[in-house]
């Protein structure tokens, strides 16, 4: 138990009561998760705010080229500081190049009819075929 509060600053992750410490990191996923990097939360807000003034696909493909800028940040520092900033920087740059290809294949394929894909000449095979009537 404490005797008070403290202030942000002294609490840390590795020392301190249970609470605050679960605190702290609650606090500094909060705040990481906001980074306008995407595929994260703030990626995602930062998208949301762009296609108010442009098409959302454009939007996406900014907002993913943005993250994939400050992916490559992470890396650089993390090559110098912390390597678990690679891993961070390997799930930004895949999740925004995944984001972007999925925001242009909607688009792209938004107006076909799902009839248009369906296969509908097919044959069918019975117990008795034989290897030699597939090939024709």
């Amino acid at each position: 138990m404490t005797t008070g509060l403290e202030p942000l600053g002294q609490l840390g992750v590795a020392t301190g009561p249970f609470v605050q410490r679960l605190m702290m990191v609650n606090v500094l996923l909060v705040a990481f998760n906001l980074i306008p990097a995407f595929p994260m939360d703030g990626g995602r807000v930062l998208r949301a705010f762009l296609a108010m003034r442009m098409e959302y696909t454009r939007a996406t493909q900014v907002a993913a080229g943005l993250g994939q800028g400050i992916a490559v940040l992470f890396g650089f520092i993390g090559l110098f500081t912390n390597p678990f900033l690679l891993f961070i920087t390997l799930f930004v740059w895949i999740g925004a190049g995944q984001e972007a290809s999925m925001a242009q294949m909607k688009s792209v394929l938004g107006g076909i009819p799902i009839n248009r894909a369906m296969l509908t000449d097919f044959r069918t095979l019975s117990a008795r075929d034989s290897w030699r009537g597939l090939s024709s």
